[in-house]
């Protein structure tokens, strides 16, 4: 017994000591540190085990992470001056649950103090989230201090030795830096809690839940809360599970949401519901373990969710979604502090990570997430748009701005309007020959180069393409100047573009046009399941005739009368009097002469006067004439390298007419053909 009286009294000679006269001194160096297996705050027992101290040999902070262990420190503090020091133990860990600190001097106690976790914030010497010691060092004094750490959480020893004035300074910049990090994480909750709000995005609001769930925690972590809420009694176990399962099973629900597992890769979808199910019902283990395993149990989960997350992300990333790239940036961030805290809390790592390491981590994520979500929005507003400006090329939203309505979600079988409008119809000639000889792709080039090159015309002049019909297009104008400008100048471009992209041999584009003005009702066919918008009446069958009926007369742009009273500035040339298939009322029949090829249109304006003499002649019923007449412009026609298809038509009916005189004639040309 003398034996280990004298080996326990030389070891407290032999203790480490520390000057205790500056302003700050960390006092990790200086430790002698003890793990004691079998428990007991008791300084006798430590002071008879004063031969198993030993001094911390590892770089940093000792950290000896979770275990049952309970964990005590020594050391002793020097005021060589002529004046009384008092200075502050700083024990800079708030879940620490019980931390007990001795003051001996000359063998005898002079203080003893207990604070932690779960004791009352009124036990605390000073009002501070962790914990500070008073020590108060005589002139000339040699103080040994023992410290005595009994925790189901991380065990560390992160004490520094401060004044005041310095005690002082650091907790304002620690209290500066918890605000600015929480602050920061708040306002981004809130943020997006207003967007969810407005736009009922899920993902918004799993976002907002794991950002406030990990601002609860948090500010748990770092003892905060309960000072702020000024408790009286220790926040309960499930006050530090609750927030922390809440956050991560939010987590997995932001990720699904904003990486789009559940329509992308349903297998990490299901991975990230299983594991947030698992976190979420994770606090109904608390009963059923004790607080050590239940932080072993979460110790390991988190970083599964973390893994998992980051997968995804990776996986997503390959596959070209780009807010997945900010995610997994996101997380890689938190990663790397959760890293880092779960090495230093387990005690892997040799040091004592930065209380804010983990704030650090969670409001760079937290910021990373905001703007994942921000391009997860755009890109999907740009989704948006693509989809209306598809919808355009397969719906006119003209069409749509004269039903009334913005949009095409908003369109219904019912919306119709009736209004005067200008119908044009274009078509590609020899469409049926051109197909016999060339293959279905070729075929298929040919008619989208015809359409490429009259739809540009067509709007170009304030008009609309209603349809493509295989070879045929219908627009719609409101005036029907507008119409014909637009049928002149698509004759112009098919032109230009046989003389720049029709190779040698390869059939030219040439179309004929027919153009009628009247009312009509637009409005909508179909099912509630699937509908058509479309336009009927009278107006656009007569308008379809008329195109077709430009073959027979050999006009590249045949209108009728009703749009030649609308024309000003505009060569024209009447070619008859008709009636179409169908219908007993007659129109008049106009050639568009601005339309043709130039020495086309010269030799038309060269013969037009004994044209018309011909034609009056044939309304007359003066057919002998009237034929007569139309030869001499086919003789003018064939001297000149030209023909005159109308010219040939009337001559030809003129003939007939010779040949078996009609009954009642009253200058009108009835067509049996469309």
């Amino acid at each position: 017994m003398a034996i280990l009286t004298s080996i326990a009294a030389l070891a407290l000679a032999l203790m480490a000591q520390v000057d205790a006269t500056p302003a700050r001194v960390p006092l990790a160096p200086s430790l002698e540190v003890w793990l004691d297996a079998d428990g007991g705050a008791d300084l006798p027992r430590a002071l008879e085990h004063s031969a198993d101290f030993r001094p911390h040999s590892r770089v940093g902070i000792p950290n000896f992470g979770f275990g049952p262990e309970q964990v005590w420190a020594r050391l002793a503090l020097a005021n060589p001056g002529s004046q009384p020091l008092r200075r502050w133990l700083d024990f800079d860990q708030a879940v620490v649950d019980r931390a007990t600190v001795w003051q001996r001097r000359d063998g005898v106690v002079v203080s003893q103090s207990v604070q932690g976790r779960d004791l009352p914030i009124a036990l605390r010497t000073l009002p501070r989230p962790t914990y500070a010691f008073a020590v108060d060092l005589p002139p000339h004094s040699r103080t040994e201090l023992y410290v005595h750490v009994a925790s189901q959480n991380e065990r560390h020893l992160p004490l520094t030795l401060y004044d005041h004035i310095e005690l002082t300074r650091h907790d304002l910049g620690r209290s500066g830096a918890l605000g600015l990090l929480l602050g920061i994480l708040l306002v981004m909750a809130l943020y997006n809690l207003v967007l969810y709000a407005m736009v009922r995005s899920r993902a918004h609001l799993a976002y907002a839940a794991y950002v406030l769930a990990m601002v609860w925690w948090l500010s748990l972590l770092d003892g905060s809360l309960p000072l702020v809420f000024g408790l009286d009694a220790p926040p309960g176990r499930w006050a530090y599970a609750l927030p922390a399962t809440l956050a991560f099973a939010s987590a997995t629900v932001f990720a699904r949401d904003i990486l789009e597992l559940d329509s992308s890769n349903p297998r990490l979808a299901k991975i990230m519901r299983f594991l947030g199910v698992l976190c979420a019902t994770t606090p109904l283990l608390l009963p059923l373990m004790s607080w050590l395993q239940f932080n072993q149990w979460a110790g390991a989960m988190i970083p599964l969710i973390l893994v998992a997350s980051m997968t995804a992300g990776v996986v997503r990333v390959r596959q070209g979604h780009r807010p997945a790239r900010l995610f997994t940036l996101g997380y890689s961030l938190f990663f790397v502090a959760t890293l880092l805290m779960a090495l230093t809390t387990n005690g892997v790592l040799p040091w004592h990570a930065s209380p804010l390491l983990l704030h650090m981590g969670v409001a760079g994520e937290a910021l990373v997430f905001s703007v994942a979500l921000a391009q997860a929005t755009r890109d999907k507003n740009l989704a948006i748009e693509r989809l209306h400006q598809a919808g355009r090329r397969f719906v006119p939203f003209e069409f749509l701005r004269l039903l009334g309505r913005p949009s095409l979600p908003e369109v219904a079988a019912s919306d119709r309007i009736e209004r005067e409008m200008t119908v044009l119809f274009a078509d590609l000639r020899g469409f049926t020959t051109l197909s016999e000889h060339l293959a279905p792709a070729e075929v298929m080039a040919l008619v989208n180069a015809f359409n490429a090159a009259v739809e540009p015309a067509i709007r170009a002049h304030g008009g609309f393409v209603d349809k493509f019909i295989g070879d045929a297009v219908m627009a719609l104008f409101d005036r029907p100047e507008q119409a014909v400008a637009a049928a002149v100048q698509a004759c112009a471009d098919l032109r230009a573009h046989n003389t720049k992209a029709v190779p040698a041999g390869k059939p030219a584009l040439t179309a004929g046009f027919g153009i009628h003005c009247g009312r009509l009702v637009l409005g909508t066919v179909g099912s509630p399941e699937r509908l058509s918008c479309t336009v009927l009446g009278d107006s656009v069958n007569l308008a379809s005739r008329v195109e077709g009926l430009s073959k027979v007369y050999g006009a590249t742009v045949l209108v009728t009368e009703a749009v030649a009273q609308n024309l000003s500035n505009t060569a024209l040339r009447q070619v008859d009097r008709a009636a179409v298939r169908g219908k007993l009322e007659a129109t008049g029949l106009f050639e568009v002469l601005d339309a043709l090829d130039p020495a086309v249109r010269d030799l038309r304006q060269a013969t037009l006067a004994e044209f018309e003499a011909a034609r009056l002649a044939y309304v007359a019923g003066e057919f002998a004439q009237a034929a007569e007449g139309f030869a001499s412009v086919l003789r003018q026609c064939d001297a000149a390298g030209g023909d005159d298809a109308a010219a040939r038509f009337l001559r030809e009916q003129s003939l007939a007419q010779l040949a078996a005189p009609q009954e009642g004639w009253d200058g009108v040309t009835r067509h049996a053909v469309k």
